[in-house]
């Protein structure tokens, strides 16, 4: 008998986004050209596939490991087109490669992880680069778009709340429920990290 497929929850779509975002990251550099490399980094293109993993999950159906693979890596293959016309675009209009920006980005994003995450959950310093941001970006990735918007605005943009404000067309105080709510949330799911971290306990197979 043919079991069932089953949709997917939140949790553990974390929890296989997680285990997979090593083998997802080799996969997307190793599609993007070199000519391209200094104008697109993978991590920024891994954000948009876990976005899209989280928006898309209600459609998604499968059984095993395997499905899920390619679940996910039809819509890195999306992404990544989207993603390399805009970096060519950048490119031909001359504007100068973003490597600097993305490893300010990295550090912003593990400085949040630190902010947010229990002492429990933080990894190792050998691990905390890597790990820290995947499991910040993809718990990130489970906001609501106005949430996850806010807090990248101005915890990794580093803008302010009037210019974040301006940018989403809201009223200050709205920005502000929008950065206290998200980072409650946050904490919470980076919460059930800790686990998927490889100096911790090793997680339970599926």
């Amino acid at each position: 008998m043919i079991q069932a497929a089953q949709a997917i929850d939140d949790s553990t779509l974390q929890r296989r986004l997680l285990h997979s975002a090593g083998r997802l990251r080799t996969y997307v550099s190793s599609k993007i050209p070199s000519k391209l490399k200094s104008f697109l980094a993978a991590d920024d293109v891994l954000q948009e596939v876990w976005i899209a993993a989280f928006r898309g999950a209600v459609g998604f159906r499968g059984n095993d490991a395997d499905d899920f693979d390619r679940w996910l890596t039809t819509i890195a293959n999306r992404k990544l087109v989207d993603s390399l016309r805009a970096a060519l675009a950048v490119k031909r209009g001359g504007r100068t490669p973003i490597v600097a920006e993305a490893q300010q980005r990295r550090s912003s994003i593990v400085d949040l992880f630190a902010r947010v995450a229990s002492p429990q959950a933080t990894p190792s310093r050998e691990t905390s680069t890597k790990e820290a941001t995947d499991a910040l970006l993809i718990a990130l990735a489970c906001l609501s778009e106005d949430r996850g918007r806010a807090i990248r605005m101005r915890h990794i943009d580093g803008l302010s709340v009037p210019e974040i404000a301006k940018l989403m067309q809201r009223t200050i105080p709205s920005v502000h429920g929008l950065l206290f709510h998200g980072l409650r949330e946050l904490r919470t799911r980076l919460g059930s990290a800790e686990k998927f971290f490889s100096d911790a306990q090793p997680a339970q197979q599926e």
